[in-house]
């Protein structure tokens, strides 16, 4: 059980670890949200539904453990991306960053455990890239939008 929760909480933080490396060199909070919607896209596709379930069965304590810090992880992230976003006028001044981040996380924690949307059109890259649009177009200013637009089509 030691070994079990040591190397998933090791897997965890070398993941946080990633995501502020990348968004380090992100140039604006567009972009940063951009690059952490990719990389939790690229996690969604190499995500192993059997190890959560067996950690769930066998481990239950240590999954909700996971499950919390991931949450605590992702709202911080996200949290901190708007708040950066209200600073340079990408998203709106008014946005209330607290309930934001909770319905981000909430809406692509149920995302990936619903019966709608089939494995494919889950892991795909339309699915990703509407995503990330509808999520900006409800929190950006017209010059965020204008530079996801940008980013969009640079890095198609």
């Amino acid at each position: 059980a030691e070994l079990v929760e040591a190397s998933v909480l090791q897997e965890l933080g070398e993941a946080e670890k990633t995501i502020e490396s990348l968004i380090a060199n992100c140039a604006d909070a567009i972009d940063e949200m951009l690059t952490i919607h990719k990389f939790m896209d690229k996690m969604a596709r190499t995500h192993s539904y059997a190890a959560e379930y067996d950690l769930k069965k066998y481990y239950p304590a240590l999954y909700s453990k996971v499950i919390k810090v991931k949450r605590d992880s992702i709202y911080s992230i996200w949290k901190s991306n708007m708040e950066k976003g209200k600073q340079s006028g990408h998203y709106r001044m008014e946005l209330n960053t607290e309930i934001i981040a909770k319905m981000n996380l909430l809406r692509v924690e149920s995302t990936m455990d619903t019966c709608i949307l089939t494995t494919e059109e889950l892991l795909s890259q339309d699915f990703f890239t509407e995503m990330f649009i509808y999520h900006i177009r409800g929190i950006g200013t017209p010059k965020g939008i204008s530079r996801m637009e940008e980013l969009l089509i640079l890095k198609q």
